[in-house]
């Protein structure tokens, strides 16, 4: 018999990791884009595109899209094609995150170091 329970725990832990990416971006929103207009960085792209502010917010929604994918097909052939796109998706979201940012902070203190 199936884990009724394997669906609400699955749900329940991609809400969690997407939060985690959703305030990962938020935090370096709050943290690193003052510093970077002081000095003048000019951010890449991707780096402005994180900038907005309601990035976080959409972030978050993808994690509910992923969650309720995890609820319906908890019990399905499809739960494990379904957890590796929200895997894969995941990080690709926290790779693209910390390369937007932190390139620019590189490049900052390579500046001021040399």
């Amino acid at each position: 018999m199936p884990n009724p329970n394997r669906g609400i725990a699955g749900a329940i832990s991609t809400l969690a990791s997407w939060a985690a990416i959703a305030l990962l971006v938020w935090g370096m929103q709050a943290r690193l884009l003052p510093i970077f207009e002081d000095f003048d960085v000019e951010l890449p792209g991707l780096a402005r595109l994180l900038a907005a502010p309601l990035v976080p917010v959409g972030v978050i929604l993808i994690g509910v899209l992923f969650a309720v994918l995890q609820l319906v097909t908890a019990h399905t052939r499809a739960a494990p094609f379904v957890l590796g796109a929200s895997l894969a998706a995941w990080s690709l979201a926290v790779g693209l995150t910390v390369v937007a940012f932190f390139l620019p902070l590189v490049n900052l203190i390579q500046n001021l170091a040399g």
